[in-house]
């Protein structure tokens, strides 16, 4: 008996000096040996996942993609403090803003087991914070929690390979596919989009809302640009709801939050805090979109030069 409870308080030091060692490790990462970008970065690509598949940095000159699947404004303005702390000399965001956006089901999947499965969620938003806005199923989080936490294999190949561009950041994502015309897709995209598994369209996501503004307040005590890009998309598979509040988002933003419609930019003015680019209404041919919502490579090629270009004429 003797034997066995040594033998079992051992086991539990050793898997306990682990998961403390990992634990360090994670925020070392994080905290004492934070993510510093090239120096000649000035644009930051952020969101979810219609900016990682839709903008390239090779042509937009001097930026970094760093958008994430289905990431919320919430963990991109964690993301952007944390960024912001090391990175002084970004001058520009550009960030999706567009009706899915403002769709809880991001929250809904939240609240069926089912939480963001990226490090930057577990590990950059505060536990109380994650516990008050998403009211997920504890058990799930801190399942999560741990994991992401105390053995995180992303963080350990970044240690063994020295690698300086950490892929629990973001990145962009360049696919050639397109499931525009695929039997079923468009069920199955609206599914993950606007509605839930009972096929229940899903509520306004006012969080989403609450979390913009912070971001662009953030951006402002920076001094930083930020440019809201509403990519090309099939516009007749959104539900008329969310087509409303994005308008009346704008409109809120305009009027209130000194961001310019894109049209309207003086090409004669420097710097702007704000503007608002929307691509959505762009008819492009099919073999652009990977599906109804996100752009394939072509696409991408495509909605990146125009970006570029705006960058060169109000950006000088």
């Amino acid at each position: 008996m003797k034997n066995f409870l040594i033998n079992l308080l051992s086991f539990i030091l050793v898997i306990s000096s682990i998961f403390g060692i990992n634990l360090i490790i994670n925020q070392y990462y994080f905290i004492y040996k934070p993510y510093i970008i090239e120096k000649n970065i000035e644009t930051v690509i952020m969101g979810g996942s219609l900016t990682m598949y839709s903008l390239n940095p090779e042509i937009i000159k001097n930026s970094i993609n760093i958008s994430q699947e289905a990431e919320i404004y919430e963990v991109t303005y964690f993301k952007l403090k944390y960024l912001l702390a090391n990175n002084k000399k970004i001058n520009n965001i550009i960030l999706n803003f567009s009706p899915v956006n403002f769709s809880d089901y991001k929250i809904m999947k939240g609240r069926k087991k089912n939480l963001p499965v990226n490090t930057i969620f577990y590990n950059l938003i505060p536990i109380f914070t994650v516990l008050n806005d998403f009211n997920p199923d504890k058990k799930d989080y801190f399942h999560n929690y741990i994991k992401h936490n105390f053995f995180n294999k992303e963080i350990t190949y970044a240690i063994l390979t020295g690698n300086k561009y950490y892929p629990f950041i973001g990145e962009f994502k360049p696919v050639k596919e397109s499931f525009i015309n695929k039997k079923n897709w468009l069920e199955f995209v609206l599914s993950e989009v606007y509605y839930s598994q009972e096929k229940k369209e899903n509520d306004i996501l006012y969080l989403s809302l609450y979390y913009l503004f912070k971001i662009i307040d953030l951006c402002k005590e920076n001094n930083i640009n930020l440019l809201l890009i509403n990519t090309p998309q099939k516009n007749e598979i959104i539900p008329v709801k969310f087509k409303i509040f994005y308008k009346k988002v704008t409109n809120y933003l305009i009027e209130n939050k000194q961001i310019t419609e894109g049209s309207k930019v003086n090409i004669n003015k420097f710097f702007f805090s704000g503007v608002i680019l929307d691509y959505s209404n762009d008819n492009l041919p099919d073999e652009y979109y990977l599906d109804h919502v996100h752009l394939n490579n072509k696409g991408a090629n495509y909605l990146s030069q125009k970006i570029q270009k705006f960058l060169q004429e109000y950006l000088k």
